[in-house]
């Protein structure tokens, strides 16, 4: 395992992946905990899951500031993970196929079961533990950027399908509704990687970024996926999507078509200037640059990351929604 930073109000998990073929499956994470509880129904505590999309980390783009902002502001705890072969978590189920929709959706479902059956035991930090957090959960709340949209959605159905579960609040950040348009995206990129069984590829693992073998198999799956399915979610869930004008992976014709599956129950945010990852297409310096609301310039690319403002719309949305 990398050398993981933590505040002093996140303790790091290894939570055992559940059906895995691989006996010593596990995802890590880190939860953070709130100053002050919020419960919800039967006094269970309230739980976000954060989740990162391809080639991403816990520590992606806005997860920590989000756990930070949800836990401090609005009395979550908020889990976020690395989905297996990313991070600091075990291997991929068979990694001749890759990251496969169906294995993501196995450490998400044993990630909810870990702190819903109240197997999660909090500790201090001199080892004992903290009764304050101890206790059963409630997931109230998904949140998964690009390519972890597919399993946090595909959950959701599942839940509900199999259990009568319904998660309230569901949040998309950048998420692909039609598959197919990866594989052109991706045919444009590599014109060989059928032949050739896949392509060379970046992910961040055990603390860096390397180079990567991502098999061809990883990409036919992505490309199956169609998400009219969104449609059967339980009417009393409630979903915000945020997209930037300047995506340059995902079309803006899916967030429309989000839209238009899941009616009355959505909500969609656009951020002006921000690219898939929320960061600006303009570097500081270059005639067409401006900052207007100050947001900060990223330290090696030298735009405007304008992931401040996806947790701005996420703590806004999700506050005020939990009023109503």
């Amino acid at each position: 395992m990398s050398k993981i930073q933590s505040k002093d109000n996140e303790e790091i998990l290894q939570i055992p992946v559940l059906g895995s073929k691989n006996k010593d499956a596990f995802v890590v994470g880190i939860i953070t905990k709130p100053k002050s509880t919020s419960t919800g129904s039967n006094n269970k505590k309230r739980l976000v899951i954060s989740m990162h999309g391809m080639a991403g980390h816990k520590n992606y783009l806005y997860m920590p500031q989000l756990s930070d902002e949800l836990s401090s502001n609005l009395g979550y705890y908020v889990f976020r993970f690395d989905f297996r072969g990313c991070g600091d978590s075990s291997d991929h189920e068979d990694p001749s196929l890759g990251r496969l929709i169906s294995d993501d959706i196995m450490d998400l479902s044993s990630v909810v079961k870990y702190f819903v059956d109240g197997t999660y035991t909090p500790s201090k930090e001199d080892g004992d533990v903290n009764e304050e957090d101890a206790g059963k959960f409630i997931v109230s709340c998904l949140v998964a950027h690009s390519r972890g949209t597919l399993p946090m959605f595909d959950y959701a159905l599942k839940t509900l399908r199999e259990d009568g579960i319904v998660i309230p609040f569901i949040i998309n950040c950048s998420g692909r509704f039609n598959g197919h348009k990866l594989l052109e995206y991706l045919k444009k990129r590599v014109p060989e990687v059928a032949e050739q069984g896949g392509y060379k590829g970046q992910g961040y693992i055990k603390g860096r970024y390397r180079n990567i073998w991502i098999p061809y198999q990883e990409s036919l799956d992505l490309g199956r996926q169609v998400m009219t399915r969104v449609k059967n979610l339980d009417s009393h869930c409630k979903v915000l999507s945020v997209y930037g004008l300047k995506d340059e992976i995902i079309p803006l014709e899916d967030a429309a078509k989000y839209a238009n599956a899941l009616q009355e129950r959505h909500q969609l945010e656009f951020i002006e200037g921000a690219d898939h990852n929320y960061h600006g297409t303009i570097s500081q310096g270059e005639p067409d640059f401006e900052n207007e609301f100050n947001y900060p310039i990223h330290s090696r690319k030298k735009v405007i990351d304008y992931n401040p403002r996806v947790v701005e719309i996420i703590s806004n949305w999700l506050g005020s929604t939990t009023k109503l």
